[in-house]
């Protein structure tokens, strides 16, 4: 065997070749060792959609052997792609730590989070981390492809301890992602947009049997407790929440240490951003307001807008066991006096009892001023009129 012979005999690790065309099964490869071919399974890590695009471009392959039948280089551009990714995870590997925030991809969806392809290292994010937004799905949020941004939760240990497998560097189990956490916390700009006894927009998202949780931002939610829904509207805004309806509310309280957001309905007429002024609640005053309910040991009372007042019984001024639902019923108006201030002017303790006893004391009052006043005058008269009659 001469020398040429030698030199051709020897099979090299790889080649740089040119697609050249598309053939059964896969594509004929031009390099500079010979005619080449790389079925459709070899060139590339993923499934091919398209195989035409491929075409007339350059790639490094390794070199599986040689079809000694057809005298073409057996070619695999997979094995160049799944070596370099391996380099990468397990450079990546010391990147992956708790808390560090790193680049990925979608690989896959499954219904309870998203695989993310780190670079040859995949992690799993849990549907609750996937967006700030309350979401069922994932996709309703990702598509496969899709470029993120990811933050580090936890980092665990394969089974089985350290092994240097494929399957063991692409572990979906060991490594915690959160695309949530790397993205900017909404409720840091909370109290900047939303304001008490200011009107805004929002979404209804679910309702339970204590009230609606209302959307007013992507990750941020109010409250609409059920005391300040209209008596038997509940189940209404269930069904509207099912298609997402948009509803104007009242911001009564803003929480942000506590992440609460406490809301009314708005009323009507007031477009988002403008400021409903609250009644002002004094304790001895008088106010009026009209019946809302009617308890077992109290009546309720709407004073305005995500203000109520609470009537004990005892506070009613009325004979003990009287019928308050068929004396008082809802849409009556009653005044009280002011007993207590709660809630940063939201609730208020009444007495109607009280406002009754001031109103009969007010009575009295200028009843014996009248008559005070008829009496001076009569008196007067007399002394005048004795004065006449005395004899000069």
């Amino acid at each position: 065997m001469d020398a040429d012979e030698g030199r051709e005999s020897v099979v090299p690790q790889s080649v740089r070749g040119r697609v050249a065309g598309l053939v059964k099964g896969g594509f004929e490869v031009e390099t500079a060792a010979g005619p080449g071919f790389c079925s459709l399974s070899q060139v590339d890590t993923r499934r091919v959609a398209d195989a035409s695009s491929f075409l007339h471009r350059e790639f490094e392959f390794a070199v599986q052997g040689k079809d000694e039948a057809s005298g073409r280089w057996k070619l695999s551009r997979r094995k160049i792609l799944e070596r370099e990714a391996r380099g990468r995870a397990s450079e990546l590997r010391s990147q992956i730590v708790p808390d560090a925030v790193l680049s990925g991809r979608v690989s896959r969806l499954a219904d309870f989070g998203a695989f993310i392809d780190l670079g040859g290292v995949e992690g799993m994010v849990h549907v609750s981390e996937i967006s700030h937004r309350r979401i069922e799905r994932p996709t309703e949020a990702l598509d496969v492809g899709q470029e993120v941004e990811v933050r580090v939760l936890r980092v665990g240990k394969a089974k089985g301890g350290r092994s240097k497998s494929r399957s063991s560097e692409r572990s979906t189990g060991r490594v915690s992602l959160s695309i949530k956490a790397a993205l900017a916390d909404p409720w840091t700009t909370v109290a900047e947009k939303f304001q008490p006894w200011q009107v805004a927009d929002g979404r209804i998202v679910r309702v339970t049997e204590f009230g609606a949780f209302v959307e007013l931002a992507p990750g941020v939610e109010g409250l609409m407790h059920e005391s300040e829904v209209p008596k038997g509207a509940l189940p209404k805004l269930e069904e509207a929440s099912q298609g997402g309806a948009l509803m104007a509310v009242l911001v009564l309280e803003v929480a942000v240490g506590r992440r609460r957001i406490s809301l009314a309905p708005a009323p009507g007429g007031l477009a988002a951003g403008e400021r409903v002024e609250p009644i002002a609640l004094r304790v001895g005053s008088s106010i009026a307001g009209r019946v809302e309910e009617v308890q077992s040991g109290a009546v309720i009372v709407r004073l305005g807008p995500g203000q109520r007042g609470v009537i004990p019984n005892p506070e009613m001024g009325t004979e003990r066991g009287a019928d308050h639902k068929a004396a008082f019923p809802v849409g009556t108006e009653v005044e009280a006096e002011i007993l207590r201030v709660e809630d940063g002017g939201r609730r208020a303790r009444l007495s109607r009892k009280r406002k009754q006893r001031r109103e009969e004391r007010e009575e009295i009052a200028r009843h014996s001023e009248s008559q005070s006043i008829g009496s001076l005058a009569t008196f007067g008269d007399l002394l005048q009129r004795a004065r006449d009659e005395k004899p000069g």
